[in-house]
């Protein structure tokens, strides 16, 4: 069991030898302030406080941000996810597990014109927007974009005939 003090301890090991911050000691340091009582906050920061010079405060206090920042992303996605989960009914989550899996995946057909949008990977902002969309549709987790036809309709459908479908699972 890792304790906020080792962690601390970890952090101030690193410091004295010169090493670079370990980014996993940060993080626990971030789960284990963000977990802690009010009193375990506040004797974790008068520990830090007493341990450690204002440069290195501030180099502590810049990884956990850099930390933070990058996760907050991922914490909000996740967060949507299971309010999404809570908030559908039983009998859909149920199909949408089904239809998830390998061994049943969910296939879709996306046709974009290419007549209308051209885009062969040199817009990649409209293909996480096109991703965006879908998932806002389905769960995130059954999404996965192999290709985007830029054929016609015509093309499609001989493409699906052929197993060679746009297929999102």
């Amino acid at each position: 069991l890792v304790t906020m003090r080792t962690v601390l301890c970890n952090i101030e090991r690193a410091i004295a030898l010169s090493h670079p911050i370990d980014k996993a000691d940060v993080g626990r340091l971030c789960k284990h302030y963000q977990n802690a009582s009010h009193s375990g906050r506040l004797s974790g920061l008068i520990w830090a406080h007493r341990r450690l010079s204002l440069p290195d405060r501030k180099r502590v206090y810049a990884r956990a941000t850099e930390l933070v920042n990058s996760s907050l992303r991922e914490d909000r996605l996740v967060a949507a996810i299971k309010l999404r989960r809570t908030s559908t009914p039983p009998l859909t989550s149920l199909i949408m597990s089904i239809l998830s899996t390998e061994e049943y995946g969910l296939g879709f057909i996306i046709d974009v014109r290419g007549d209308v949008i051209k885009f062969k990977g040199r817009f990649p902002v409209i293909e996480n927007e096109l991703h965006l969309a879908l998932s806002l549709c389905l769960n995130p987790g059954v999404l996965r974009i192999c290709r985007i036809t830029t054929a016609s309709p015509k093309k499609v459908l001989d493409a699906m005939f052929e197993n060679e479908a746009v297929c999102i699972d």
